[in-house]
């Protein structure tokens, strides 16, 4: 990991004291250069890419600000974003790109030897990327007015809680919070330290102990049966969601902590009874970037209706590219756009169905979706997602508890199975109860973690995007 749970425990308090110790005047210098450790830590040639796009972003921003034609204007945006958008595609998708045309053009005849760029992919990349590319899209458009600090303006793009896996903050509401004197009050204490003990909780003792079912499953696709793909790709969706709801739930502690307030990425997706809401609760901050970016420039729904559905599955499917250079992605992506466009288009049938009854089948049909999209989303290739669809539409492969347990120990099973059931629970707790003045809550989730938790070093999964 990038940072393991024990060097975080060192790091962040040294961080506190120091932050709080400081004039606040001076603070950004602290968490700058914490920031900019925090990733180094990975790979300290990497820095100089955030360095760039910094610079550039910040540039640009002053420059559109101040330019008196419109056609400047564009010019200076037109660079922020060929900047950042060019160096994710190198770093990201110049070799899935060159891979897809050589095999297109294998197709009809003709046959290259492709170049491929021997490079590592950054953490965070997408995260940060976006977050630049929204600034000076903001400035642009008059949102806001340009940051004129650069040391301000170079913490909003590497804060580190938040830098390589989200959320993917805004400037007008992340930007202010850096300048102002912050005092931690008990409140923010208590959130912040339980937040963290719930997102550690949900990364070590459910995340990642449910990884290597998935694991074992979706390495073995060919002789994997019907029912232990679907229990996988089930496994695998409250994977990713207590790993990465984990995350967001440490970075947003760890921010409350410091007297700044992230954006709540997740807002308890499952207990949605529509697509529609399950992403207005799932991955808000990039549901929110693709929608205000994306979407609405294309003319959202105020279009003729071919065209909106058209918007809907555009934007779903670049969200699906965000997350990798991989076709499985791109399909995971078109697989919900057209599914909510479906949604839509069926919603004004459903009228006179009782509404219990459409919440219910609402949400079981969301839980399906969910569950079989995720096959795509950690399929290594299409042609094992493909070979996976096609055992689950086919019912292919025995049911015996031997083959559904896919070769971990029984006992993992159960408690897999256990972990996930007192998710579900939780979900009944109220907020006041999980992360205010609870020190119950903080001392029986921190016994929780040390017991049941796994410390193999597991990395976050988003932060491969």
């Amino acid at each position: 990991m990038l940072f393991n749970s024990f060097h975080f425990l060192l790091f962040f308090p040294l961080v506190l004291i120091l932050y709080y110790v400081s004039h606040y005047k001076w603070r950004w210098i602290i968490l700058l250069v914490a920031s900019y450790y925090f990733y180094m830590n990975w790979n300290p040639y990497y820095l100089g890419l955030i360095v760039l796009s910094t610079s550039i972003d910040y540039l640009a921003a002053l420059k559109i600000r101040g330019a008196e034609h419109q056609e400047s204007r564009k010019l200076w945006l037109l660079l922020s974003i060929a900047t950042n958008l060019g160096i994710l595609f190198t770093f990201k998708y110049f070799n899935f790109f060159i891979d897809s045309a050589e095999q297109a053009l294998s197709l009809v005849g003709i046959y290259v030897r492709p170049i491929y760029l021997e490079l590592i992919l950054p953490v965070g990349i997408s995260f940060y990327t976006f977050q630049t590319m929204s600034y000076t899209i903001d400035v642009y458009k008059r949102v806001m007015e340009p940051e004129k600090h650069f040391g301000y303006f170079a913490l909003y793009v590497a804060f580190f809680p938040q830098l390589v896996a989200g959320p993917i903050e805004r400037a007008k509401d992340l930007l202010p919070q850096f300048k102002r004197k912050a005092t931690l009050t008990m409140d923010d204490i208590y959130i912040g330290l339980n937040r963290i003990a719930y997102g550690f909780f949900k990364k070590v003792v459910i995340a990642d102990r449910l990884s290597f079912y998935v694991g074992n499953v979706f390495s073995d696709i060919e002789h994997a049966s019907f029912i232990t793909i679907l229990i996988g790709a089930f496994f695998f969706l409250i994977q990713v969601y207590c790993d990465f709801s984990g995350y967001s739930d440490i970075a947003f502690g760890t921010a409350m902590l410091l007297g700044i307030k992230l954006t709540l990425n997740f807002q308890k997706p499952f207990i949605a009874t529509s697509l529609t809401e399950y992403w207005r609760r799932w991955h808000v901050s990039l549901t929110n970037w693709v929608r205000d970016y994306i979407y609405i420039p294309l003319g959202g729904n105020r279009v003729t209706t071919v065209r909106w559905y058209f918007n809907i599955i555009f934007a779903f499917t670049i969200m699906g590219l965000w997350h990798g250079a991989n076709w499985t992605y791109i399909v995971w992506g078109l697989m919900h756009g057209v599914c909510l466009v479906a949604e839509n288009v069926i919603k004004p049938q459903l009228l006179n169905i009782p509404l219990v009854l459409k919440r219910a089948i609402g949400w079981f049909l969301v839980m399906l979706i969910f569950t079989v999209s995720m096959i795509f989303f950690r399929a290594e290739n299409i042609i094992d997602a493909s070979i996976a669809i096609s055992k689950v539409f086919t019912f292919t492969g025995e049911c015996s508890f031997k083959v559904i347990k896919a070769g971990i120990n029984p006992n993992d099973f159960y408690f897999n199975c256990v972990t996930i059931i007192f998710l579900g629970l939780s979900y009944l707790l109220p907020k006041s109860f999980k992360f205010k003045y609870n020190l119950l809550f903080l001392v029986c989730t921190s016994i929780i973690i040390l017991i049941a938790g796994t410390y193999e070093k597991i990395e976050f999964v988003y932060f491969q995007f």
